[in-house]
């Protein structure tokens, strides 16, 4: 059984979509047998909830969430707001600012220079923005406007960004990461 204090303080920071009980009693559990923290006690309670939520927001969500308890089913035709906030991850991104073309000089020049995606990290050889010798520094994708794809575990949803997002960045943000929503206009 999870402690009272711990549900409330799911429900009030996360509280869309349902966090499922399967999930959270082993995670619960985990955390006081290989952490000892004993979310009864105190003193161990904010480490604990932050155990929560680091093991959370590095699981996918259909793996930690009670299915349609997130994003609502959005009509087909007309308009809907959707307020949250709602935990959602990014499925996809894509750059939709600049021409096909111009991302594909850069992604050539970036794997030119040895900078590719291993395992979510940039490769160890050189970090983004630092300068080869002889080729100046290594090159980012441009940025106009991202679409997305956001997730809440089982329902999916497109997403123009109309405003800049500054977290999210093509090449450097993982599929998988996590993002609370509170508004959203269709």
């Amino acid at each position: 059984m999870v402690n009272a204090q711990v549900q409330q303080w799911i429900q009030q920071n996360y509280p869309s979509p349902t966090i499922d009980p399967e999930w959270l009693e082993p995670c619960c559990e985990h955390i006081t047998s290989e952490d000892h923290l004993d979310p009864d006690n105190p003193a161990h309670f904010d480490r604990f909830v932050q155990q929560i939520e680091f093991h959370l927001l590095n699981n996918a969500l259909q793996d930690s969430m009670v299915p349609e308890t997130g994003i609502p089913i959005i009509p087909r035709t007309g308009e809907m707001t959707i307020t949250g906030p709602i935990l959602v991850e990014v499925r996809a991104i894509m750059e939709v600012g600049h021409s096909a073309y111009d991302l594909w000089r850069v992604r050539a020049a970036r794997q030119e220079r040895g900078v590719v995606r291993l395992s979510g990290r940039e490769d160890e050889q050189q970090e983004e923005g630092q300068e080869d010798e002889d080729e100046g520094p290594i090159p980012k994708y441009p940025r106009g406007m991202l679409d997305l794809v956001l997730t809440d575990g089982s329902r999916s949803l497109k997403a123009m960004e109309y405003r800049f997002i500054p977290e999210i960045v093509l090449g450097e943000t993982r599929l998988g990461h996590k993002v609370r929503i509170f508004s959203i206009c269709s």
